[in-house]
Parts: C-alpha cells; sequence; structure tokens
C-alpha cells in the first residue's frame, strides 16, 4: 500500500477552509503562490495547465514554469519535485517532498528551488527533465510544487493549536514510446466500516503501462441466491503500477453478518473488461458498528459518495487531528484537473 494517506488529510483542509467557523487562514493576509507552464501547445488545450511531454527513453530536455504571487503580501515559496499516485478513491493525488522519488519526481531538477515574491510578482524558473535509458514505456506522472516555507496559524481550539502550509502542485505527464498496454486487475472483495458506515472494499492494481478510467457495477448475492446490493462504479484513473482498496458504500440498508458472493464487472480505458467473482464475509462485530449507540443505522450515502478507507482502522478526520497535533502543520493542495490521454 502506498504512503499517498499523507496527503489525503491535505484535501479535507480545502473544505475547512471555506466552512463557516473555518477560517485557519484568509488569502488576503498571506502570500498565495501559482503556477503555470511558460509556453504551450495550441494544438494540446490541456498544456496551458499543466506540463506533457512526449520524450524517449534516455532524452533530457529543459523547460520553464511561471511561479507568481497572486497575494497580497510578500514571501517565500519553496519548489520541488515530486511524484504521483493513485489516491484510495482513484484519481491521481501527488506525494510529499519526503516520500521518496522513482519516477517523474525524481527525473527533474529545477535550476532554482526557493524564490522570494512580493505582491503580484512573477518569476520564470527553468528545470530539466532526464528521462532514465532503461524507463518503461508508457505514460508517467508527477508534480512540481511550491510550497510556502511560513505555517500560517489558525484559530486554537482548546488546547490544539492549528497551523497551515499552503502547497500548489503543477502536474507532469511524461509519455514514453512502446506498447500500450491497458490492463486492469481486480484482486480482493472485503468488508469493512468506517466512520459508522459499512464498505466493500475493492482492491484494484494497474499492470498496464498507460492511466486508465473505468465504469461498472458490483452485485452482492447473499447464502441463499437472493441479490441484495447492485451498485455503480465510476473510477477516476489508475495510474500504470499502482494498486489502491477502492471502497464502495453498501446502499439504503447495511448488510447483515453472513457469508456473500460478490460479481465485479468493469469496462476501462478504450477496450479494457474485466470479470470478477468472489465471496467476503461481513462479521457480527462489523455490523455493530454500523448503529448507532441508540440502535439506529446512519442515513445512507447519496449514490456514488464515497469514503477514504482508514488507515490501520483510524478514520480520515482522526488522522487529520493526529498529523495536527504531532506535526503541527498540514497542507493545502491545488491540483489542476487533468484528463487521462
Amino acid at each position: 500500500m502506498t504512503n499517498v494517506i499523507r496527503l489525503l488529510p491535505a484535501l479535507l483542509l480545502v473544505a475547512l477552509l471555506i466552512a463557516p467557523g473555518g477560517s485557519f487562514a484568509r488569502e488576503g493576509d498571506s502570500a498565495v503562490f501559482s503556477l503555470q507552464p511558460v509556453r504551450y501547445d495550441p494544438e494540446r488545450p490541456a498544456t496551458q495547465s499543466y506540463f506533457i511531454y512526449d520524450a524517449h527513453s534516455g532524452q533530457r530536455f529543459t523547460d520553464e514554469v511561471r511561479i507568481r504571487n497572486t497575494g497580497t503580501h510578500a514571501g517565500t515559496a519553496r519548489l520541488y519535485p515530486v511524484d504521483a499516485t493513485t489516491g484510495q478513491n482513484s484519481g491521481p493525488v501527488y506525494l510529499s517532498q519526503a516520500d521518496p522519488r522513482h519516477d517523474v519526481g525524481a527525473w527533474m531538477k529545477l535550476e532554482q528551488t526557493e524564490v522570494s515574491l512580493g505582491p503580484g510578482e512573477e518569476r520564470i524558473i527553468r528545470f530539466t527533465v532526464a528521462v532514465p535509458p532503461d524507463a518503461r514505456p508508457g505514460q508517467h506522472l508527477g508534480a512540481l510544487v511550491a510550497e510556502d516555507i511560513k505555517l500560517k496559524q489558525g484559530n486554537t481550539q482548546g488546547a490544539l493549536q492549528i497551523n497551515l502550509q499552503r502547497r500548489m502542485a503543477l502536474a507532469v505527464q511524461v509519455n514514453l514510446p512502446g506498447p500500450v498496454v491497458e490492463k486492469l486487475v481486480l484482486t480482493n472483495v472485503e468488508s469493512a466500516v468506517q466512520q459508522g458506515y459499512q464498505l466493500l472494499l475493492l482492491g484494484l492494481r494497474n499492470d498496464g503501462s498507460e492511466m486508465v478510467k473505468a465504469t461498472g457495477t458490483l452485485r452482492v448475492t447473499d447464502a441463499a441466491g437472493q441479490e441484495v446490493q447492485q451498485l455503480a462504479l465510476t473510477l477516476d484513473s489508475l495510474l500504470p503500477e499502482t494498486e489502491i482498496d477502492y471502497s464502495v458504500p453498501v446502499a439504503t440498508q447495511a448488510l447483515a453478518a453472513g457469508d456473500y458472493h460478490a460479481v465485479v464487472d468493469l469496462t476501462y480505458g478504450k477496450q479494457g473488461t474485466v470479470h470478477y467473482e468472489t465471496t467476503f464475509t461481513i462479521t457480527s462485530q462489523q455490523v455493530a458498528q454500523v448503529y448507532t449507540a441508540a440502535g439506529q443505522q446512519l442515513p445512507p450515502l447519496a449514490p456514488g459518495a464515497t469514503l477514504a478507507p482508514a488507515l490501520n482502522g483510524t478514520p480520515r478526520l482522526m488522522m487529520v487531528l493526529a498529523l495536527f497535533v504531532s506535526a503541527a502543520m498540514a497542507i493545502t493542495v491545488f491540483i489542476r484537473k487533468r484528463r487521462a490521454t
């Protein structure tokens, strides 16, 4: 399992910053950094928002990124490259500076790693991409990151002091020639309970060379062969050589303790399909966790809603609080939306 879970609390912070009463930081009181490619291909509109390179193994090339301070105060940004991986609910996410770099993040080197800018000021930073001679064919994804070096002091909630550190990631996609392989693999279906909701976790692995999206269904029958769930699946991009436990909330009514049969059918990429069948068990302990102290089941989630899987059984909100207490720091990630090519 990847350490992408470190990045997931940052996504929650976006909601905290704009929620009523969530005045942890205000853009008007600080520097706000943005990143943008200096050049783009008019025939490829997406390159206005992020970098896309058609390269080859062993190639070395340079490019430039524009960093701008759109805030009202001067500030200093730290610049660095990172790798990408698949988020636990699908879609790309970008790892932290502390995480090991093995892919695009390891191929990039910035000529300047720290820049100070006044309000409205911008700077052009050159960087180099050196693709290893033995790099695998297919699509690779990473990012350039601008991180405000100054922690923003937020509200004090009792004994808990929450600080924020702004981070902006600009995607860098490198496409290498070779056989195009789209291969999505289902490895398991198991039950779990998180934040009081009953989930089915789908083990998914991308063994191909391309990023793929998927749609399909998950059907569940009980020991008597009666269908008890039919759930629609819509997954964002899964990156090559990554795997996740994709969470699917059980709809309407919690399943009782017992043995079940799951059938998953997915279509993905251009022509890929996968059919997977397995059995799983829901324990009495899991059923008890779904109901409140008053014996009531939590209201069902909206169709298509998902919850991020927990880390070692700890709900994601608790992870956020733990990270705040232990590190007194969190990050806000603004990711430019990317389409898988």
